[in-house]
């Protein structure tokens, strides 16, 4: 499949009104859209997935220098790169939504400069990954536009809470508590479940400003709880999700059962995927006996 749009391909096509490129584009060379007719544009991800949280792919791809520069007609853009060069965008007067991601590491010198217009910036990450986003000079027009974080984290206790800003109807704050060794007596004695040791046990509760419990009203979000030790794949790893001394859901690295939903580690955590918040208890399968040699 193609890599690359090379220098050029599609400079001053007037014509050419609307432009998707798909993440497997992992870099679009200098002046390749220079002065189109571009309207609306998305590069590297699918418009489906800007209304899901989870399914929009890291990308590593970068955007050449002058790439769209003086797309004038050019109103909205969505474009997941790693690299936004020198003056990719400028002359964009016509801009006013951008949507960027949190793939993003750097912003070229004028990348949107004379983009006057920009009204919204939304950025599928933190306000914190925003931070770190290199961005070069003559950005200015770029950065007065009003910025919305589109994920909001939360750590406590090496925990981090991940959601959508639209997804309680009121700020909330979370409250964490490390529960491991106080009881139990939670989830209908599920802690005495047969070759399986018991490594954590966290409540986890959204408070509103009054300091009560409130609930998602939209979406899912994600939750990463620590993981300690090393991964061993032919383990089975499991997470209750436990409410009023009931298993809510059960998490698990093999999934077996039709209500089993995927429990994932990925680099140091364990990563679920909520719409309530409660209990949860780790579990890891104990090391298997070894048998003993027949005679």
């Amino acid at each position: 499949s193609i890599k690359k749009i090379g220098e050029f391909s599609f400079y001053s096509c007037g014509k050419l009104e609307s432009v998707d490129i798909p993440d497997s584009i992992k870099e679009i060379d200098r002046m390749a859209f220079t002065n189109c007719g571009i309207k609306n544009l998305t590069v590297g991800v699918n418009k489906e997935a800007l209304n899901n949280l989870y399914s929009v792919k890291p990308s590593e791809a970068i955007i050449g220098s002058y790439a769209f520069n003086g797309c004038v007609n050019l109103t909205s853009a969505a474009v997941n790169a790693k690299v936004i060069n020198d003056c990719a965008f400028a002359v964009c007067d016509a801009l006013e939504t951008l949507t960027l991601f949190d793939s993003l590491k750097s912003i070229g010198y004028a990348a949107f400069a004379e983009c006057n217009n920009i009204n919204d910036i939304y950025y599928y990450g933190t306000e914190n990954g925003w931070n770190n986003v290199v961005i070069s000079g003559y950005n200015a027009q770029f950065l007065d536009g009003n910025f919305h974080a589109m994920y909001t984290e939360n750590s406590e206790s090496g925990i981090t809470v991940t959601y959508q800003k639209d997804c309680f109807e009121e700020e909330v704050t979370f409250s964490v508590e490390d529960l491991d060794g106080t009881t139990d007596e939670i989830g209908g004695g599920i802690y005495e479940k047969e070759g399986f040791k018991r490594v954590g046990l966290y409540s986890i509760k959204p408070l509103n400003k009054d300091g009560n419990v409130v609930q998602p009203k939209n979406g899912k979000l994600q939750i990463k709880l620590p993981f300690a030790g090393t991964y061993d794949k032919d383990k089975e790893y499991v997470i209750y999700h436990l409410f009023e001394n009931i298993v809510r859901e059960k998490f698990t690295t093999k999934p077996r059962a039709a209500t089993d939903k995927l429990l994932s580690i990925v680099d140091g955590y364990y990563v679920i995927e909520v719409d309530h918040f409660s209990e949860f208890a780790i579990y890891v399968e104990l090391d298997k006996p070894t048998p003993e040699p027949e005679p």
